[in-house]
């Protein structure tokens, strides 16, 4: 079998490149137009400038990561016989074999459709995992949505639906051999 690789979608990061830095020119903007002395109250100002300063990182984290993608391809998925390595690029931990996915279902938060990975061994995957902030995500994962990995198609080059049905298919396929 091939294996079949899923990367970033160039179409869906423009998008969130051009909401980002609309959102980042005006809140710095505002945050350097304002006349924080005509605000009444010295916290109400206060307030103001960290309320600006926070979406401006945030929408400045926006413009990296957007531009990132549109610069290089990321790959996300690596699906094969063996099984699927989530994030392969940023990750040191190993596929999660197919033996070991019970099954996959869908979580709906605020209008965006995830794919959950229910695995019959979450404890392994928190156990092994290296990089403090990926094993705190895995184990935030297991403990708000009952499975430890939880994929968006959202910057994929597919849809929610197209992922899906890559992943039962494969699952399908390849569950039994192993």
């Amino acid at each position: 079998m091939k294996k079949i690789e899923i990367y970033s979608s160039k179409k869906k990061s423009a998008p969130i490149l051009i909401i980002s830095l609309i959102c980042f020119i005006g809140a710095v903007y505002i945050l350097l137009t304002t006349n924080y002395s005509a605000i009444t109250s010295i916290e109400k100002a206060i307030l103001l400038k960290v309320l600006l300063s926070v979406i401006s990182l945030f929408c400045g984290a926006g413009i990296y990561v957007s531009l990132k993608q549109l610069i290089k391809k990321k790959l996300f998925l690596i699906i094969d016989e063996n099984g699927i390595n989530v994030n392969p690029e940023n990750s040191t931990s190993e596929s999660i074999k197919w033996k070991n996915v019970e099954s996959f279902s869908e979580l709906k938060m605020h209008n965006q459709k995830m794919v959950l990975i229910e695995v019959n061994n979450p404890s392994y995957w928190i156990e092994n995992e290296s990089n403090y902030m990926r094993k705190k995500l895995i184990e935030f994962n297991l403990k708000n949505y009952g499975a430890p990995f939880v994929l968006s198609a959202i910057s994929m080059d597919l849809n929610h639906d197209e992922l899906l049905k890559v992943l039962y298919d494969n699952l399908g396929k390849f569950q039994h051999l192993t």
